[in-house]
C-alpha cells in the first residue's frame, strides 16, 4: 500500500512540475502511470522465492530514493529556469527603459512628457516582460525617471569630454 502511495505522490509531483511537458505527451504519461499503478503492486505480491520476499522492501526503498531524487531535481529545475526567465524579462525591461530614455533625450523631452514617452515605449517594446513581472506603475515611473537621469548624465559627460577635447586642441 505504501508503494502505491509513493507512486501516486511521484506521479502528482511530476504532473505539477512538468505540466507544460505533460500537455504535449499527456497520453504517454497517463499510460505510464497506469502501468506503474498496475504492475508494481502485482510484482510485490509474489512471495514464492527469496526474490519474492525481498521485492516489497526493495520496492519501498527504491520508491523513496526515486521520490527524493525526483523532488530534488524538480526543485532545482524550477529554481534554475524560473530565475533565468525572470532575469531575461528584467534585463529586457531595463533595456527598454534605457532605450526609451535615450529616445526622450533625443527628442529633447523633459519631465512628465519624457516619462510618458518612456513608459509608452516600454509598453510597446516589452509587453511580455511587463506581463510576467507585473511591476507597479509607481515603480515603472521611478525607473523611467532614473533612466532619464542616467541618460542626461551620460550626455553631459559626453559633452564635457568633447569640450575638453576641443580645448586641448
Amino acid at each position: 500500500m505504501t508503494t502505491l502511495f509513493l507512486i501516486l505522490m511521484v506521479t502528482a509531483i511530476l504532473f505539477l512540475i512538468l505540466r507544460p511537458l505533460l500537455r504535449i505527451c499527456r497520453p504517454v504519461a497517463v499510460a505510464a502511470a497506469m502501468f506503474l499503478l498496475a504492475a508494481l503492486p502485482a510484482a510485490a505480491q509474489d512471495v514464492g522465492s527469496t526474490w519474492g520476499i525481498l521485492m516489497p522492501p526493495l520496492l519501498e526503498i527504491t520508491s523513496i530514493v526515486l521520490l527524493a531524487v525526483l523532488t530534488w531535481t524538480a526543485a532545482w529545475a524550477k529554481r534554475k529556469f524560473g530565475i533565468d526567465i525572470e532575469a531575461k524579462h528584467r534585463d529586457a525591461l531595463h533595456s527598454a527603459l534605457m532605450s526609451g530614455a535615450q529616445l526622450a533625450a533625443a527628442r529633447q523631452l523633459t519631465g512628465k512628457a519624457a516619462v510618458a514617452l518612456i513608459l509608452d515605449y516600454v509598453r510597446q517594446s516589452v509587453p511580455d516582460a511587463l506581463a510576467k513581472l507585473s511591476p507597479d506603475l509607481k515603480i515603472l515611473t521611478d525607473l523611467a525617471e532614473a533612466k532619464l537621469q542616467q541618460t542626461s548624465t551620460d550626455r553631459l559627460r559626453e559633452a564635457l569630454a568633447a569640450a575638453r577635447a576641443m580645448a586641448a586642441q
